[in-house]
């Protein structure tokens, strides 16, 4: 959540990344994978209102999400992301 805490840092100055500290302390919204759609759902809703809290851009937002990835979730996006991404760049 630090990446985040210091995005908002740079683009506002407004301290809000102390209402997120409050909110989260050090323990982001992390997401492993397994269980059922409605966790990953209620997961991606969360870190969305986040993104909107901090007014991360949306070029910005895949990047920040997907570090918030670990375990069998973060293997999926790895491969997922290599597969879709070929060629580009």
């Amino acid at each position: 959540m630090h990446l985040l805490r210091g995005h908002q840092c740079s683009s506002s100055g407004q301290g809000n990344g102390n209402v997120l500290s409050a909110v989260y302390g050090d323990a982001p919204p992390i997401f492993s994978g397994g269980g059922s759609h409605d966790k990953a759902k209620d997961w991606i809703e969360e870190v969305e209102r986040i993104f909107w809290l901090l007014k991360v851009p949306e070029e910005d937002r895949v990047n920040y999400g997907s570090y918030l990835l670990k375990g069998d979730a973060k293997n999926w996006w790895q491969s997922t992301s290599e597969i879709r991404f070929a060629g580009q760049g």
